[in-house]
């Protein structure tokens, strides 16, 4: 089922309004999971990793210019 076909649900609609009224509802910077995450990564030397969607735009941006060296 595609999501133009499933029902709207109060959660969603909540969190639509969020990030509506404030973009920046969850800040502009990476968060402290995110950091420790990323120097686990170069400690261990990871070369890719999944990214599920569990994150703001900005955080995966600035993850994906670190791993590349820009």
């Amino acid at each position: 089922m595609t999501s133009e076909n499933r029902p709207k649900t109060e959660q969603k609609s909540q969190w639509d309004k969020v990030f509506l009224e404030e973009i920046a509802f969850f800040g502009q910077e990476p968060g402290d999971v995110a950091k420790k995450s990323l120097e686990l990564f170069r400690r261990e030397a990871v070369r890719s990793v999944l990214e599920l969607g569990c994150g703001t735009q900005p955080v995966a941006c600035r993850a994906v210019h670190r791993s590349c060296g820009t």
